[in-house]
């Protein structure tokens, strides 16, 4: 701020003393304004800092619990015995199937049953290379994916060496004893296993 003595110095005017004490109190007035609102502003910041150091071990042991929710109800989708986890997944199922019966949607229900069918076959015809089955079918075919019949075959026992699950005909047999002449890829609907 410019002092008014140097305005009446510059203009060649001498100054009166009353006009120099106002000054002075003015600036005096002005200085301690500005020291109040700073005390003011580090007030509020010791204020904000003085909660969160009071409060701090309160916050943390807060986050800390929630973490720990949050992790248990992860590992197990909120259920927290086994017991539990297994009764839901079953409720949840014969809700499912509740559902399915109820449902006015012939095509939904054809799905379900053609799914059901699925499983209940896969359960059944779980064969692995090196089986013995029973194979109750007449023809066999060259390749598994082949539309022209190799030969017509006797039914009897066969050990299956190849299955093809993408293929029209899933397993090649080769035949077990003297009597059984397979030797070929055959249907699935025509194996059984011993």
């Amino acid at each position: 701020m410019i002092k008014f003595r140097e305005l009446y110095e510059i203009k060649n005017k001498n100054t009166p003393p009353d006009l120099e004490k106002y000054c002075d109190k003015i600036n005096k007035l002005r200085k301690e304004e500005k020291e109040e609102y700073i005390k003011r502003v580090r007030q509020r910041e010791k204020m904000k800092l003085s909660f969160f150091r009071r409060n701090r071990s309160v916050i943390f042991i807060s986050c800390v619990i929630i973490l720990i929710a949050f992790y248990v109800f992860s590992i197990n989708n909120g259920n927290y015995d086994n017991k539990k986890m297994s009764d839901s997944n079953t409720e949840n199922t014969n809700e499912i199937k509740k559902n399915n019966k109820n449902s006015s949607d012939k095509g939904k229900k054809g799905k379900l049953k053609a799914a059901k069918k699925h499983t209940k076959k896969a359960k059944k015809t779980k064969l692995k290379v090196g089986t013995i089955v029973y194979f109750s079918g007449s023809v066999q075919y060259k390749t598994s994916n082949s539309k022209t019949k190799k030969n017509k075959v006797a039914p009897g026992k066969a050990k299956i060496t190849k299955i093809k699950r993408k293929g029209k005909h899933k397993y090649h047999l080769i035949g077990i004893g003297s009597k059984s002449k397979i030797y070929g890829w055959v249907d699935g609907k025509y194996v059984k296993k011993l």
